[in-house]
């Protein structure tokens, strides 16, 4: 069954101009403030780490560093030409905004940084990406689904799921399979299943990642809707 972390506003995901992350509760922004200065060093590390593994291409003799803010922030600068990281303190819900962070690889390490928090702050798994020949895109399902539930979903359906897919986009010749107790999503660009517990989603051009975040963030908010 999934445990993953229940979003009060929604399944985080990259969007075109950065990231769509939100503090998954006002307990969470709270406690990063009063741990900021024991997370700094394990953020600067992990930064390090995804340089390496996705390929970021961080200048690590001089990057990264970070700026202490006066209301419990803390700006991650990555590199030249102000390029930085942003983890708020719980302004307007949000929690990890990027500045002239415009490149996916760069997107990719902050939305993984920015679920690091939440991971070192509590015990349940956060969304990442990770590169294995692939691009994949993981998370485990909240409130404790198994897949998506879509018999108890007044919303998804095989149509609706088409018109969601063909608005964001996910190449041609897509196959979509809604049974209960998995759902898959496979074209040439990649595939997506939901089973197990878990939302998986690989694709090949890391271009794609961001649409890929943000059609597995959409159907599991449509579930998630009509069983809060």
């Amino acid at each position: 069954m999934g445990d993953g972390i229940d979003f009060e506003n929604g399944q985080p995901y990259i969007a075109k101009k950065g990231l769509v992350y939100f503090w998954p509760d006002l307990e969470s922004s709270l406690q990063f403030k009063e741990q900021r200065e024991d997370l700094i060093p394990q953020l600067l590390e992990k930064i390090k780490e995804y340089s390496s593994t996705l390929n970021v291409g961080i200048d690590t003799d001089y990057y990264p560093y970070v700026q202490r803010g006066h209301n419990g922030d803390a700006a991650f600068h990555l590199g030249d030409g102000g390029r930085w990281l942003d983890i708020d303190h719980y302004f307007s819900g949000g929690m990890a905004s990027c500045h002239n962070l415009d490149s996916v690889l760069e997107k990719m390490l902050s939305f993984n940084v920015a679920s690091d928090v939440l991971e070192i702050l509590g015990e349940k798994r956060a969304p990442k990406i990770r590169l294995e020949n692939k691009y994949v895109v993981e998370f485990p399902l909240p409130y404790k689904f198994n897949s998506l539930p879509i018999e108890d979903s007044s919303y998804l359906n095989n149509q609706n799921v088409g018109r969601i897919i063909n608005k964001i986009g996910f190449g041609e010749d897509v196959e979509i399979s809604m049974s209960s107790g998995k759902q898959t999503i496979e074209s040439k660009i990649g595939k997506i299943i939901f089973k197990n517990g878990l939302a998986k989603g690989e694709v090949s051009g890391m271009w794609d990642v961001p649409n890929v975040t943000f059609m597995m963030a959409i159907l599991v908010n449509s579930c998630s809707k009509d069983l809060r």
